[in-house]
């Protein structure tokens, strides 16, 4: 298999994934690229409900070709937070995050659509563009509101989605979430595209 561009070397983690009975969504970059506007990524963001059981299986299916510090791996798992695994053959990086039992975490498994990946035959789990909405709008607000990249990638999907989107749950999470400012702003913004 060719691992030289992240959606083949996605293929091959969420072939791992099924066959240690992890679940896993696709977030990050990548997902906003499927739903929203394609741009350049040098890592992968998967989220996954992961046990330690299932930590040392994940392990053992992936310690040949990747780079994986397992005792920070194992903390992750243990905290509810994230590490990540880097390929031998090209360097790209996977960042795992662990799943813990809060609103967001559940609804990313819960509301998770399946999408096929461009130039695969692998069909895989993406987080529902609502949840990526409200997940980059997250990561925006913590990181001071200055990531260009976070705000774009929210923009892109409410224009690209628009006419699909749940409103009433994105205004309901938001709320939840204390992002309901932020969400105001992006859907002003990206209507006047």
């Amino acid at each position: 298999m060719n691992t030289s561009d992240p959606f083949s070397l996605l293929a091959k983690i969420v072939a791992i994934f099924d066959s240690t009975n992890i679940e896993y969504v696709l977030g990050g970059s990548l997902a906003s690229s499927m739903v929203g506007e394609p741009r350049a990524t040098m890592d992968i963001d998967m989220a996954a409900q992961i046990n330690s059981e299932q930590l040392q299986a994940f392990y053992l299916a992936v310690k040949d070709d990747f780079y994986i510090p397992l005792a920070f791996a194992e903390e992750a798992v243990r905290s509810k937070s994230s590490f990540n695994i880097v390929s031998n053959q090209t360097s790209y990086k996977v960042d795992i995050f662990v799943l813990g039992k809060n609103r967001l975490d559940s609804n990313q498994l819960k509301r998770r659509i399946k999408a096929t990946l461009p130039g695969e035959a692998t069909s895989i789990w993406v987080t529902s563009p609502e949840d990526q909405i409200v997940r980059k709008l997250s990561w925006f607000k913590l990181g001071g509101r200055v990531s260009d990249r976070q705000w774009r990638d929210v923009l892109s999907i409410i224009s690209s989605q628009n006419d699909q989107l749940d409103y009433t749950y994105l205004n309901e999470t938001a709320q939840s979430e204390g992002l309901s400012e932020l969400l105001a702003l992006a859907l002003e913004e990206a209507e006047n595209l």
